[in-house]
């Protein structure tokens, strides 16, 4: 394995019969490692004999010949050890629903649509650390994947993690308009462990986009502190909700 990762081929072809098809800890094979670090004359000896074999959270040499960028490696393994490419996959074969929706990827989120429903705890989103209960929709929202929000929505939409936050409420959160449209019918009007919105997290973040699609159907809702929307807006949200939105009255007795 040591071999194939260096490029050695003379090393290689002399344990070509010894070690085909040994493992690592991981489940990582020769073929895999010599893929992922672009050599090709090395995957070209050991594709026939370990291309299809998958590591221990299902990557095959072709996923990481793809994560590496290499392309020589790639073609060789479509022909040599017929392994291929999702249909409608640009990223190679995702090895799971979690890691389709965080790349984007509708042709992997597509394969593995069955996974759809199940959370994780601990799962590191693109911007808040790790978080429990966590879906795949939650996910592609929080970085933006449309078409995976899309696809998702439908078996997903109004679950709630450990704290009680939603796909839309990452969506808006992070500005990913185009994903607080696609969710609005399914989650507007929902709130968190503390009784923030979208809304309210939108106009905390100065997301004027989304603070602008959310506002019609979350205008009127407070948390639970009584504070509504125009209360959380910072930067120029809070101009844009003072004309559009009247203080509450816990707002008023607070400023007196």
């Amino acid at each position: 394995m040591l071999a194939s990762k260096s490029g050695s081929c003379r090393a290689v072809a002399v344990l070509l019969d010894r070690e085909t098809g040994l493992c690592g800890a991981d489940g990582t094979t020769a073929l895999m490692l010599a893929a992922q670090n672009g050599k090709t004359d090395c995957v070209r000896l050991l594709a026939e004999r370990e291309g299809g074999m998958e590591d221990g959270s299902g990557g095959t040499a072709l996923w990481y010949a793809v994560q590496g960028q290499r392309e020589e490696c790639c073609g060789v393994l479509e022909r040599v050890a017929g392994e291929k490419r999702e249909l409608g996959c640009r990223c190679g074969g995702a090895r799971d629903l979690f890691e389709a929706a965080e790349r984007g990827c509708c042709g992997c989120c597509r394969r593995t649509i069955g996974e759809a429903g199940g959370t994780r705890d601990g799962y590191e989103i693109q911007g808040w650390g790790k978080c429990n209960k966590v879906t795949a929709l939650m996910v592609a929202a929080g970085c933006g994947k449309a078409g995976c929000v899309r696809m998702l929505a439908g078996k997903e939409a109004k679950m709630q993690d450990a704290d009680g936050w939603t796909a839309l409420m990452r969506a808006a959160c992070m500005g990913r308009v185009d994903c607080v449209e696609i969710l609005l019918d399914f989650e507007a009007g929902m709130q968190n462990s503390s009784g923030e919105t979208a809304l309210m997290l939108a106009a905390k973040e100065n997301k004027k986009e989304c603070v602008s699609a959310l506002l019609e159907k979350e205008k009127d809702i407070s948390d639970n502190e009584g504070h509504n929307a125009r209360w959380h807006a910072t930067g120029e949200c809070c101009e844009m909700l003072a004309k559009l939105m009247p203080c509450t009255c816990k707002d008023l007795f607070d400023a007196a």
